[in-house]
């Protein structure tokens, strides 16, 4: 698309009609704007009126092309008054979360990965523009949640009333949202979160005598994808191997196989290694040591059969990658233990 400068009238002596001439061939977005003479003196004496009309000139009729974005649901009337109407998030089950002054301070509403969080305008009133950005406290890290600047305002192309905030990292976030409705009715809201993470299988490996060993889950790092479209994960500056981790001791070539009680299995992967000697705190694999794995594709079939590794000399530390399903939510996983395979 590209603009042209349809014309240009000076109304004199004023009327209520004005003719604009023929257009050209297309689908074209008309932007008006008038100025009226209101015949009172000083800054009162005139009012300006910014309207957008939608012409198809063709010859042949055909059908009516689509907006890039269509509202969530049907688009209410302007509020009144040219004022922007207000923002609100909902979908967490402690009811609407109102937005605060500007810049947010605590204490940080709680929400849980899963929730369908939107942003919503109150009254569904459409806007043709929006930003939607979140920014973590603490680290000041921030990422793009939804964004259409439409910087010609057509109101044919961008129409939307809720955005999903999706894919939130866990802690304390501020989301920001500026939504604007017209070329000079806008707002901006803010939102203190606690975004607290979702619920992570327990991994255990069993030995083929039906002995079971716990394992340890990483500090941070698992993620999830839910049902509503939605997902979360853990943010994490580096991977750190907890402390404190089980020694399962078993002879060499033994099958250990992966459960996790009350999931589905979906794919796993695993390595041995050690801890990297400078820091102590981060996996560091030993001479390529793969202990195997299956994951499945998007909407896939879950593993063919049991999840079984045989356990190396080198390590001992090893690390399991796990994904796992319960009732439609998928989370991945990190967890660790010490298995020592001697004769």
């Amino acid at each position: 698309p590209f603009p042209i400068a349809f014309r240009t009238v000076n109304v004199s002596p004023p009327k209520s009609i004005q003719p604009l001439g023929r257009m050209p061939s297309g689908d074209w977005v008309v932007r008006v704007v008038a100025y009226f003479s209101t015949g009172a003196s000083g800054d009162d004496g005139s009012t300006v009126l910014e309207r957008y009309f939608r012409v198809i000139n063709s010859a042949a009729p055909g059908p009516i092309p689509g907006p890039l974005a269509s509202p969530a649901v049907a688009c209410a009337p302007p509020t009144p008054g040219g004022v922007a109407p207000a923002l609100v998030v909902v979908g967490s089950s402690d009811g609407p979360i109102e937005s605060r002054a500007r810049p947010v301070g605590p204490p940080a509403v709680p929400v849980r990965l899963g929730e369908r969080l939107e942003v919503r305008v109150a009254g569904d009133s459409c806007a043709i523009a929006w930003e939607i950005n979140a920014t973590q406290t603490g680290t000041g890290a921030g990422f793009q949640i939804d964004q259409v600047a439409n910087e010609t305002n057509d109101p044919f192309l961008y129409t939307q009333n809720r955005w999903l905030l999706h894919d939130l990292p866990t802690g304390t976030l501020t989301v920001t949202a500026t939504v604007r409705f017209s070329a000079d009715v806008s707002v901006t809201s803010q939102w203190l979160l606690e975004v607290v993470g979702a619920d992570v299988p327990v991994v255990r490996i069993v030995t083929p005598g039906g002995a079971e060993s716990s394992i340890v889950r990483a500090p941070c790092g698992a993620s999830w994808t839910f049902v509503a479209g939605t997902g979360g994960y853990e943010n994490c500056a580096q991977e750190d191997v907890p402390d404190g981790l089980p020694v399962l001791t078993v002879a060499p070539e033994t099958p250990l196989r992966l459960d996790v009680p009350g999931w589905t299995l979906r794919g796993w992967s695993g390595a041995c290694g050690r801890r990297e000697p400078t820091t102590g705190i981060q996996f560091l694999i030993v001479n390529g040591c793969d202990l195997g794995g299956w994951y499945s594709m998007d909407g896939g079939p879950a593993l063919p059969g049991p999840a079984v590794f045989l356990p190396r000399t080198a390590g001992p530390l090893v690390r399991l990658s796990v994904q796992a399903e319960r009732d439609g939510t998928v989370a991945s996983v990190l967890v660790y233990l010490n298995i020592v395979a001697t004769p």
